[in-house]
């Protein structure tokens, strides 16, 4: 039997449902996956990363810099249990930044991040 996408898939779906209706089991909600715009650019000093953030705080925002890369990551808990958590995580590439190079600012749902360039060797 061949299944084109779309209507073949649900009638199909359907005739599984009437023969096996095990077939269907309760799934509980997934946390629901997010990727918010990020706006970079930069300067002479500093890459600037922006984002904004509707509903989140300071506290439910993780910004580190780890193994060469800079990680991004939000988790904003729903006070009804029956919806899933909001999350994002977003990574770049920082090769041969150190840690101290991250100035992070959050401010009226707006995430700032400033990288400061690393110095060139003349």
């Amino acid at each position: 039997m061949v299944i084109s996408p779309g209507k073949d898939f649900w009638g199909v779906m359907q005739y599984d449902r009437i023969v096996n209706p095990d077939i269907f089991i309760k799934v509980e909600p997934v946390e629901k996956v997010w990727q918010p715009q990020i706006k970079v650019t930069e300067n002479d000093k500093e890459y600037i990363l922006k984002t904004e953030l509707p509903g989140f705080t300071r506290k439910n925002i993780e910004v580190k810099l780890e193994n060469d890369f800079l990680i991004i990551r939000g988790n904003l808990p729903v006070k009804d249990p029956k919806k899933p958590q909001l999350q994002f995580e977003k990574t770049f590439r920082l090769a041969n930044f150190p840690e101290d190079a991250l100035d992070v600012h959050f401010e009226n749902e707006i995430l700032c991040i400033l990288v400061t360039k690393p110095k060139r060797a003349m």
